[in-house]
């Protein structure tokens, strides 16, 4: 049996460094990469100021009107956001029970809404002591948390990716998980419209793909 050639110094070298550099530092690219998209577009407003846009809105009606007004009815909802961005909300019919459907998915809306009722408690605690702050749901430290809660999804799906990859290759899995988030629109949708449902996506596939992976790699079982 022949032997494959043996690496030479200077490429074992280069490995060896590249290893070191993502092991050491990766992780804490990750971190960084999430805190500066939290910054980034807590101070960049979409049209006429929202910071929620596009399928975002609908998404957010369904987290407000669950935790600020206790029910599915989207009147009051879609009478506030048409005037301001009518091309982001298309003209739903009303239901058999006469309410304004939304043709959006409520996952998003659900996993979204812990943060949103930290924000309602913030607001409400801002207004005790006298720090005039709507509690209507519509002001943009209701808005800030939803993408706050986009971006955790974000960094922990980046995370289980990382981790699921380390189960093959574990000194070179943080910075090809790093490289594969800037490289790809997953840096796009995180950065610059995190009110779309692509990270709560990613953080779901990524969650059940490291346990699959897990699994299998404990079990010896092939699906």
């Amino acid at each position: 049996m022949v032997k494959p050639p043996a690496a030479s110094p200077n490429r074992a070298y280069l490995a060896d460094t590249m290893a070191t550099f993502s092991h050491r530092y990766s992780q804490i690219w990750i971190a960084i990469a999430s805190v500066i998209a939290v910054i980034f577009v807590a101070y960049w407003p979409w049209q006429n100021g929202l910071l929620v846009g596009s399928d975002g809105i609908s998404y957010y009606m369904v987290t407000r009107s669950i935790v600020i007004d206790g029910d599915l009815d989207f009147h009051n909802e879609y009478a506030h956001f048409i005037p301001i961005a009518p091309l982001s909300i298309p003209e739903m019919p009303e239901t058999s029970t006469g309410l304004l459907s939304n043709q959006y998915p409520i996952g998003l809306g659900l996993l979204w809404a812990p943060f949103f009722f930290l924000a309602h408690l913030a607001a409400n605690f801002a207004t005790a002591i006298g720090i005039p702050i709507p509690t209507d749901g519509y002001h943009p430290i209701y808005q800030a948390s939803v993408i706050f809660g986009s971006g955790v999804f974000a960094f922990f799906g980046v995370r289980f990716t990382s981790k699921m990859a380390a189960h093959f290759y574990p000194a070179h899995a943080p910075a090809a998980t790093l490289a594969m988030w800037a490289a790809t629109n997953l840096s796009y949708y995180h950065l610059y419209e995190p009110s779309m449902s692509h990270m709560a996506s990613f953080f779901a596939v990524s969650s059940m793909a490291l346990l699959w992976v897990k699994n299998r790699l404990s079990t010896s079982l092939m699906a």
